[in-house]
Protein backbone atom coordinates (compact mmCIF):
# COMPACT_ATOMS: atom_id res chain seq x y z
CA UNK A 1 0.00 0.00 0.00
CA UNK A 2 1.28 3.45 -0.89
CA UNK A 3 1.98 5.99 1.79
CA UNK A 4 -0.59 8.80 1.89
CA UNK A 5 0.59 12.03 0.33
CA UNK A 6 1.10 14.77 2.90
CA UNK A 7 1.62 17.72 0.58
CA UNK A 8 1.22 18.64 -3.05
CA UNK A 9 5.01 19.00 -2.98
CA UNK A 10 5.22 15.18 -2.55
CA UNK A 11 3.96 14.70 -6.11
CA UNK A 12 6.68 14.11 -8.70
CA UNK A 13 4.98 15.72 -11.70
CA UNK A 14 7.94 14.97 -13.99
CA UNK A 15 7.69 11.26 -13.21
CA UNK A 16 3.91 11.34 -13.64
CA UNK A 17 4.12 12.89 -17.10
CA UNK A 18 7.03 10.81 -18.41
CA UNK A 19 6.13 8.22 -21.10
CA UNK A 20 2.41 8.89 -20.78
CA UNK A 21 -0.38 8.82 -23.28
CA UNK A 22 -2.84 11.61 -22.67
CA UNK A 23 -6.53 11.52 -23.44
CA UNK A 24 -7.61 14.98 -24.43
CA UNK A 25 -10.94 16.41 -23.44
CA UNK A 26 -13.34 16.74 -26.34
CA UNK A 27 -13.47 20.11 -28.03
CA UNK A 28 -17.24 20.02 -27.78
CA UNK A 29 -18.95 18.07 -24.99
CA UNK A 30 -22.42 18.13 -26.59
CA UNK A 31 -21.80 14.76 -28.25
CA UNK A 32 -20.78 13.10 -24.99
CA UNK A 33 -23.17 10.96 -22.95
CA UNK A 34 -22.38 11.72 -19.30
CA UNK A 35 -23.45 9.45 -16.46
CA UNK A 36 -23.23 10.83 -12.91
CA UNK A 37 -23.02 8.35 -10.09
CA UNK A 38 -22.51 8.42 -6.34
CA UNK A 39 -19.72 5.89 -5.96
CA UNK A 40 -20.89 4.56 -2.58
CA UNK A 41 -24.39 3.91 -3.95
CA UNK A 42 -23.41 2.45 -7.33
CA UNK A 43 -21.65 -0.91 -6.98
CA UNK A 44 -19.13 -2.86 -4.95
CA UNK A 45 -18.59 -5.35 -7.77
CA UNK A 46 -20.03 -8.23 -5.72
CA UNK A 47 -23.66 -8.08 -6.85
CA UNK A 48 -23.63 -11.68 -8.06
CA UNK A 49 -22.87 -12.82 -4.50
CA UNK A 50 -25.56 -10.90 -2.66
CA UNK A 51 -29.31 -10.41 -2.90
CA UNK A 52 -29.93 -6.68 -2.81
CA UNK A 53 -33.61 -6.63 -3.69
CA UNK A 54 -36.08 -9.50 -3.83
CA UNK A 55 -39.18 -8.41 -5.78
CA UNK A 56 -41.25 -11.15 -4.09
CA UNK A 57 -40.60 -10.03 -0.51
CA UNK A 58 -39.45 -6.41 -0.75
CA UNK A 59 -42.45 -4.85 -2.48
CA UNK A 60 -43.81 -3.40 0.77
CA UNK A 61 -40.49 -2.90 2.56
CA UNK A 62 -41.22 0.56 3.87
CA UNK A 63 -44.89 0.25 4.76
CA UNK A 64 -44.22 -0.52 8.43
CA UNK A 65 -42.67 1.96 10.85
CA UNK A 66 -39.77 -0.38 11.70
CA UNK A 67 -38.96 -1.01 8.02
CA UNK A 68 -39.10 2.71 7.27
CA UNK A 69 -36.60 3.34 10.08
CA UNK A 70 -34.31 0.61 8.68
CA UNK A 71 -34.44 2.16 5.21
CA UNK A 72 -33.81 5.67 6.58
CA UNK A 73 -30.85 4.44 8.60
CA UNK A 74 -29.37 2.54 5.65
CA UNK A 75 -29.73 5.64 3.51
CA UNK A 76 -27.56 7.69 5.84
CA UNK A 77 -24.72 5.17 6.17
CA UNK A 78 -21.94 3.97 3.90
CA UNK A 79 -23.33 1.25 1.59
CA UNK A 80 -20.04 -0.08 0.23
CA UNK A 81 -19.86 1.04 -3.40
CA UNK A 82 -16.28 1.56 -4.52
CA UNK A 83 -13.98 2.19 -7.48
CA UNK A 84 -13.63 -1.53 -8.18
CA UNK A 85 -17.42 -1.73 -8.37
CA UNK A 86 -17.49 1.11 -10.90
CA UNK A 87 -14.77 -0.64 -12.90
CA UNK A 88 -16.80 -3.87 -12.89
CA UNK A 89 -19.63 -2.02 -14.66
CA UNK A 90 -17.63 -0.26 -17.40
CA UNK A 91 -18.76 -2.65 -20.15
CA UNK A 92 -22.39 -2.32 -19.03
CA UNK A 93 -22.13 1.49 -19.10
CA UNK A 94 -20.32 1.50 -22.45
CA UNK A 95 -23.04 -0.73 -23.94
CA UNK A 96 -25.64 1.82 -22.78
CA UNK A 97 -23.80 4.44 -24.84
CA UNK A 98 -22.13 6.22 -21.93
CA UNK A 99 -18.92 7.99 -23.00
CA UNK A 100 -18.06 9.83 -19.78
CA UNK A 101 -18.46 8.83 -16.12
CA UNK A 102 -18.85 11.68 -13.68
CA UNK A 103 -17.96 10.32 -10.24
CA UNK A 104 -18.99 11.81 -6.92
CA UNK A 105 -15.95 12.93 -4.91
CA UNK A 106 -13.68 10.00 -4.00
CA UNK A 107 -11.00 11.82 -2.01
CA UNK A 108 -10.33 11.27 1.71
CA UNK A 109 -13.41 12.26 3.69
CA UNK A 110 -13.72 13.92 7.06
CA UNK A 111 -14.48 11.58 9.93
CA UNK A 112 -17.23 13.91 11.20
CA UNK A 113 -20.62 12.54 10.28
CA UNK A 114 -21.37 10.31 7.33
CA UNK A 115 -20.06 11.65 4.05
CA UNK A 116 -20.69 8.59 1.89
CA UNK A 117 -21.65 11.08 -0.84
CA UNK A 118 -18.07 12.33 -0.92
CA UNK A 119 -18.76 15.99 -0.27
CA UNK A 120 -16.79 16.12 2.99
CA UNK A 121 -13.30 16.11 1.49
CA UNK A 122 -10.56 16.51 4.08
CA UNK A 123 -7.60 15.48 1.91
CA UNK A 124 -7.51 16.16 -1.84
CA UNK A 125 -4.33 14.13 -2.29
CA UNK A 126 -5.59 10.68 -1.28
CA UNK A 127 -8.52 8.41 -2.12
CA UNK A 128 -10.83 7.61 0.79
CA UNK A 129 -10.33 3.95 1.83
CA UNK A 130 -14.12 3.41 1.63
CA UNK A 131 -13.78 3.92 -2.12
CA UNK A 132 -10.45 2.15 -2.66
CA UNK A 133 -6.92 3.37 -3.25
CA UNK A 134 -4.95 5.58 -5.63
CA UNK A 135 -4.03 2.39 -7.49
CA UNK A 136 -7.73 1.53 -7.86
CA UNK A 137 -8.38 5.01 -9.27
CA UNK A 138 -5.50 4.70 -11.74
CA UNK A 139 -6.72 1.29 -12.86
CA UNK A 140 -10.30 2.56 -13.28
CA UNK A 141 -9.10 5.43 -15.48
CA UNK A 142 -6.88 3.09 -17.53
CA UNK A 143 -9.76 0.64 -18.06
CA UNK A 144 -12.14 3.47 -18.99
CA UNK A 145 -9.63 4.82 -21.51
CA UNK A 146 -9.28 1.35 -23.07
CA UNK A 147 -13.03 1.58 -23.76
CA UNK A 148 -12.67 5.13 -25.13
CA UNK A 149 -14.48 6.49 -22.06
CA UNK A 150 -13.58 9.47 -19.88
CA UNK A 151 -13.71 9.97 -16.12
CA UNK A 152 -14.66 13.26 -14.44
CA UNK A 153 -13.90 13.61 -10.72
CA UNK A 154 -16.37 15.84 -8.90
CA UNK A 155 -15.26 18.37 -6.29
CA UNK A 156 -17.42 21.14 -4.82
CA UNK A 157 -15.08 23.74 -3.37
CA UNK A 158 -17.58 25.78 -1.37
CA UNK A 159 -18.28 22.81 0.90
CA UNK A 160 -14.57 22.29 1.59
CA UNK A 161 -14.31 25.62 3.45
CA UNK A 162 -16.06 23.98 6.42
CA UNK A 163 -13.20 21.48 6.71
CA UNK A 164 -10.23 23.84 6.43
CA UNK A 165 -8.12 24.06 9.60
CA UNK A 166 -8.60 27.81 9.93
CA UNK A 167 -7.65 27.89 13.62
CA UNK A 168 -4.47 25.86 13.22
CA UNK A 169 -1.02 27.01 12.21
CA UNK A 170 -0.19 25.66 8.78
CA UNK A 171 3.36 24.41 8.37
CA UNK A 172 3.81 24.84 4.64
CA UNK A 173 3.45 28.14 2.83
CA UNK A 174 2.22 26.14 -0.19
CA UNK A 175 -0.59 24.57 1.83
CA UNK A 176 -1.47 27.92 3.35
CA UNK A 177 -1.71 29.50 -0.09
CA UNK A 178 -3.94 26.67 -1.35
CA UNK A 179 -6.26 27.07 1.64
CA UNK A 180 -6.31 30.86 1.27
CA UNK A 181 -7.13 30.52 -2.42
CA UNK A 182 -9.91 28.01 -1.69
CA UNK A 183 -11.38 30.33 0.91
CA UNK A 184 -11.22 33.33 -1.43
CA UNK A 185 -12.94 31.38 -4.23
CA UNK A 186 -15.66 30.13 -1.93
CA UNK A 187 -16.30 33.51 -0.31
CA UNK A 188 -16.52 35.15 -3.76
CA UNK A 189 -19.28 32.73 -4.77
CA UNK A 190 -21.48 33.33 -1.72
Amino acid sequence: MQEPLKSINDIDFDALSRNRTYHESPTDWEDQALYFLIVDRFSNGLETDEMIFDPHTDTDSILTHNKAEEWNYAGSEWNGGNLNGVMSKLDYLKNMGITTLWLSPIFKQTTMGHSYHGYGIQDFLNVDPHFGSREDLKLLVEEAHKRDMRIILDVVLIIQVMFLPMNQEVQSGQEKSIMSLLLEICMATM
